[in-house]
């Protein structure tokens, strides 16, 4: 899987919780807004408070979800990256240690590329 792709689905999960979180946020104001209407004995300065207290919780929570999803995506993005550097220092170790083996892969790749061009050629 490519870093574009991952961190490209973690971006589209922030979205995603972002539009969640205006759409919650919108939901809390009406039903404040609504609950206000039938409180006993909340005057509209506790109603208002209520409503900021609810936003404010749910927008930490987004905050902590937010930052979870980048922290995420950056070990993910880090683990592609370390593991292409072992790919590439493991690679370069079977060389070093067996290089007529390697010349001999080289040279059967090389052949077969050259078979495939030349059918290709043909046609």
């Amino acid at each position: 899987m490519d870093t574009h792709e991952v961190t490209g689905s973690f971006k589209e999960m922030a979205g995603k919780a972002e539009k969640g979180y205006g759409q919650l946020k919108d939901k809390v104001k009406q039903t404040t807004e609504e609950v206000s209407g039938r409180a006993t004995g909340m005057n509209d300065e506790q109603v208002e408070g209520t409503a900021r207290e609810f936003a404010g919780k749910a927008e930490r929570a987004y905050g902590n979800l937010k930052a979870k999803v980048r922290q995420t995506a950056d070990e993910l993005a880090g683990n592609a990256g370390e593991y292409g550097q072992t790919s590439w220092d493991n690679t370069m170790a079977l060389v070093q240690d067996n290089p007529g083996t390697a010349l001999g892969l080289g040279l059967l790749a090389g052949a077969g590329i050259g078979a495939l061009i030349a059918y290709l050629a043909k046609d």
